[in-house]
């Protein structure tokens, strides 16, 4: 490779390609984005509080596009079928909780690594958290940007798994992957907090049984509760490229 080509190409979905320097941009702005009562999403740290949902492992949250393999459906729709997808179907469910930005009034390009940082406890032996960062237009539609997960007993990481104590505060953190997409002025970002995204990640049985042991017999129901903030500012962590910020196209 000839040594005059930038080490970093990249696609901006909204904008183009451009190159770069080094990855993640040396001029990201790492800003931290709080969930907060109401489902709101913000810059600014909220009061204290917390939010619940009840997790069913025999009702998981069905997987609606992503990074995924599969094709069709249970339903022969498009709910497997991966990439951008959207999330609306989703939205009666009361095991998913949504926390939305206010319009925006100005393009926001997100550029890097996400990271949310969640803290909250569960009632279940063992569980899973995962995180979705959606897109939401101005029409309704919410479509999904990167998503990922954590399983509870291994949130020290794989090599330190821990027990899970009932109903205890813990501090959970999601790596949600990368993007390089520009949310338009007019649009929201949202995060959704769950604890399943099934098929594409297996559930988790709730029993604290090794995942190769367990059966639809072992299956436990979850409450689980996240808090935001102080002294639990569950969050977002979005990687933002300053505009214009003499962009290499």
């Amino acid at each position: 490779m000839p040594s005059s080509l930038p080490p970093v190409r990249l696609y901006v979905m909204g904008a183009g390609w451009r190159t770069e320097q080094e990855w993640p941009p040396a001029r990201t702005d790492w800003q931290t984005w709080y969930f907060g009562p109401g489902g709101t999403l913000s810059r600014e740290l909220p009061e204290a509080g917390s939010a619940e949902y009840v997790h069913d492992p025999h009702d998981p949250v069905p997987t609606i596009g992503g990074a995924i393999l599969m094709a069709g459906g249970p339903d022969g729709g498009l709910s497997w079928q991966p990439g951008q997808r959207d999330q609306r179907p989703l939205d009666g469910r009361t095991d998913i909780l949504r926390f939305t930005s206010p319009a925006l009034t100005e393009d926001v390009e997100v550029t890097g690594p996400l990271t949310v940082v969640l803290h909250a406890s569960t009632s279940a032996a063992d569980t899973d958290f995962t995180a979705k960062l959606v897109d939401v237009h101005p029409d309704g539609r919410a479509l999904n940007v990167a998503d990922g997960v954590v399983r509870a007993r291994y949130r020290s990481g794989m090599d330190s798994p821990g027990p899970v104590v009932p109903g205890e505060v813990h501090e959970y953190v999601i790596d949600v992957g990368a993007t390089s997409l520009v949310f338009r002025a007019g649009h929201r970002i949202r995060v959704d907090i769950a604890s399943s995204n099934f098929p594409c990640f297996d559930r988790n049985s709730g029993s604290g049984k090794p995942a190769g042991a367990v059966t639809e017999a072992d299956f436990v129901s979850a409450t689980q509760r996240v808090f935001f903030g102080p002294p639990h500012p569950s969050a977002i962590r979005l990687p933002v490229i300053p505009s214009p910020a003499g962009r290499n196209q």
